[in-house]
């Protein structure tokens, strides 16, 4: 885990895990729902955050910002 303060926000950066679907979800639906970029129409569930996590992450690094308190930033 790196941990790295800016601007007095104390944060982490770790691996995700399944258990944070929930909150990229929360980050990533705006995203979905009001622009064209990540090209999805449609957001996704909570089981289908943990389906891409868990494929993405056999592969390949994904790493999450954590606050204090481990929400995702």
């Amino acid at each position: 885990m790196i941990e790295a303060t800016q601007n007095k926000l104390h944060f982490s950066i770790r691996m995700v895990n399944a258990e944070n679907a929930e909150q990229i979800i929360k980050i990533y639906a705006p995203y979905v729902s009001q622009t064209a970029i990540s090209f999805e129409d449609v957001i996704p569930s909570v089981d289908e955050m943990q389906n891409r996590i868990s494929g993405i992450t056999n592969d390949y690094p994904w790493l999450v910002a954590v606050d204090q308190n481990l929400q995702v930033l």
